[in-house]
């Protein structure tokens, strides 16, 4: 899907049920380094005009509670892609160490994901699992963790 060809309701799917658009809200859009969490806000940004809403790219969980990411109404959106597309982001960006195999970085995503469900849980900001492709559709957890290992 092309950045210009997005459908209005495309922002619906990832937002906390009874929300108008005149709510004050902050979606923290969270995920590792790499994982497209600036190319989902960019399709975001053309569909978000009429909303008051802020959209914050998060990628550790030492951020949550900084200045700029305290907000009455936070919610959280999770992405994640495939641990071998992943990884293929990872070394065209120049981040991807050899050292690092498969088992390595499944248990790097999983421990990441994790740690971000347990601060997010204690924090009570309620939380969707999104894939990171087409049209960006809202999984599951189980089908989150599955996706995000590397398999050959």
């Amino acid at each position: 899907m092309k950045l210009d060809n997005i459908p209005d309701n495309f922002i619906h799917k990832f937002l906390p049920k009874n929300i108008s658009p005149d709510s004050k809200q902050m979606i923290l859009v969270c995920g590792p380094s790499c994982i497209g969490k600036s190319y989902f806000l960019s399709r975001i940004e053309q569909v978000n005009q009429d909303w008051n809403i802020r959209w914050r790219s998060v990628n550790s969980t030492r951020k949550l509670n900084t200045k700029n990411n305290v907000y009455p109404n936070r919610s959280a959106i999770l992405l994640g892609i495939s641990g071998l597309h992943y990884q293929e982001r990872l070394k065209e960006r120049g981040k991807f160490t050899h050292k690092c195999t498969e088992n390595a970085l499944n248990t790097k995503l999983t421990l990441y994901y994790n740690e971000w469900i347990e601060i997010l849980d204690k924090n009570y900001i309620p939380y969707i699992f999104v894939q990171a492709c087409k049209d960006y559709p809202v999984i599951d957890k189980l089908d989150f963790f599955k996706l995000t290992k590397c398999q050959n």
